[in-house]
């Protein structure tokens, strides 16, 4: 969950941030079917959000 929120703050916040606020939103509510999808998608979403100016 922290990283689909910073997911969600950057794509808000930071022009170029790979996905926009409605795709973050789409992928959480699919990860959030099973913990392995969670943990996939969280790491999806870490190395997006580390790869962010």
């Amino acid at each position: 969950m922290k990283q689909a929120s910073t997911a969600l703050l950057n794509a808000y916040t930071r022009p170029g941030y790979p996905y926009n606020p409605w795709e973050v939103k789409a992928l959480l509510l699919e990860a959030v079917l099973s913990e392995e999808d969670a943990a996939s998608q969280a790491e999806v979403f870490s190395q997006a959000n580390h790869g962010c100016p």
